[in-house]
Order: structure tokens, then C-alpha cells, then sequence
């Protein structure tokens, strides 16, 4: 080969290579108004939950503020339940006052006619035992003698059955008549009046009732006067 042939030869253009990659897919027009719905739905899902969201708090406002409501009104109407339960008590108060006082002065007024219907039940009582301690007569004043000592038997039962009927009375208003008998002195409920000297009986005990005392629930109408005994004194004799 000759060396001009060689000089003027050109060189051939050599094609350009083609890099290899991966080929975008192309995207079908219906797949395409699918992800558009499938968009549309996702947003119409999305703005329904924030409107839910927003209910949800305002629902959530509105209990609160009827449960504050609620709770305000309740505490008024535990209040006015209060103020109706303390002025029913005052009232209940008043009225058993008022009802306590219209009984002490009604029972103050029957304490003459009472203390008369003791005297007499006593005065009875001693001439019954008078005549039971009496001999009958063999003779024509015998029917007569029986039949005094029934008379006065029953006449002291009548009345002590209707001083009984009394105090049954008053113990509907705890109205008791204060028992003092054979008790020891109490200077809150017993009135000392007399003494009398016992030998056998404890000092300071009451041998005898003068005046019934009377007491309502633990307040003292009148105290009971009574005669209480006391020991004999030793007189020391005198070294003649």
C-alpha cells in the first residue's frame, strides 16, 4: 500500500453508541382518571375527618359547659335542700317548744286539784288501816262496822284508781311524778321540809312524801318536798 494512500485516506465517522436506560412508562389515560378519583375521594375522606375533628371539639365544649351548667344547678338545689331541711327543723323546734310550754302550764294549772286528790287518797288510806287495826263489835254494831270498813276499803281504792288514770294521763306528755320514797336525798329533784330521827334507816333517806314532785323529759316541774331522816344525837351526861 502506498504510503499517499495511506496519508490521505480520511477516517471514518463512527456512529454514536446509545447509553442503555430504563424507559419512563407511559401512563394510560384511564389509569390516569383513576388516581384522579382515587384523589378526589382521599380529600373528600380528609375534609370529612377535619369536619368530624371540629364537631368532636364542639360537642366536647357543649358537655363541659352542661356539665358546669349541671353541676351549678345541682349545687343551688343542694343548697335550697339545706335551707329546707334547717327550716323544718326550726319549725319542728318552735313547735315542740311552743307545745311543751301549752302542756307545763295546762299541767301547772291541774297541780292544786292534783295535790288535793294525793291528800285525799292518803287521808283515805289512814282511815282504812284505822279501821282494819279496830276490833268488830259482837253485837248489833257489827253489820254496821263491815260495813264501814268496805266503804272506806272501796273509797280509798276509787281514788287511787283515779289518781292511777291521772298519771296515765301525764305519762302521754312524759308527765312522771318524781319517786322519792325510801330513796336517798337528791337536793336536784327533792325539797327537804322536816326531819324526823330513825334509828333504823340510813340517814338522808326520805321516810316520808309531803308533796309530790313532778318532772317532764328530764326538766323539773316542781321538786318533791320531803321529810328525811336523820340519826339520833348521843347528849354527853355531865360529871356531877
Amino acid at each position: 500500500m502506498n504510503e499517499d494512500n495511506f496519508t490521505n485516506q480520511e477516517p471514518e465517522e463512527q456512529e454514536p453508541e446509545l447509553s442503555t436506560f430504563t424507559p419512563i412508562p407511559t401512563i394510560q389515560p384511564a389509569a390516569q382518571k383513576n388516581i384522579q378519583e382515587i384523589d378526589v375521594e382521599l380529600f373528600s375522606y380528609v375534609s370529612e375527618f377535619a369536619s368530624l375533628k371540629s364537631e368532636v371539639k364542639q360537642q366536647n365544649r357543649i358537655q363541659a359547659k352542661t356539665t358546669e351548667q349541671l353541676s351549678r344547678v345541682l349545687d343551688e338545689v343542694n343548697q335550697v335542700k339545706e335551707q329546707y331541711e334547717l327550716t323544718a327543723q326550726q319549725q319542728q323546734q318552735e313547735y315542740e317548744y311552743k307545745m311543751e310550754q301549752q302542756v307545763l302550764v295546762f299541767f301547772e294549772s291541774l297541780l292544786p286539784a292534783l295535790d288535793g286528790l294525793d291528800y285525799a287518797v292518803k287521808h283515805a288510806e289512814e282511815i282504812w288501816y284505822e279501821l282494819q287495826k279496830q276490833r268488830a263489835p259482837r253485837f248489833w254494831n257489827r253489820k254496821s262496822f263491815l260495813h264501814e270498813k268496805e266503804s272506806a276499803e272501796a273509797h280509798w281504792i276509787g281514788l287511787k284508781s283515779t289518781r292511777e288514770r291521772f298519771y296515765s294521763w301525764m305519762q302521754n306528755y312524759d308527765i312522771l311524778p318524781i319517786q322519792a320514797l325510801n330513796e336517798n336525798f337528791d337536793v336536784a329533784t327533792m325539797m327537804a321540809v322536816d326531819q324526823k330521827i330513825e334509828r333504823d334507816i340510813p340517814p338522808q333517806t326520805v321516810v316520808e312524801i309531803v308533796r309530790s314532785g313532778y318532772q317532764r323529759r328530764n326538766r323539773l316541774i316542781r321538786a318533791t318536798e320531803v321529810i328525811i331522816a336523820v340519826k339520833p344525837t348521843t347528849e354527853k351526861k355531865g360529871v356531877w
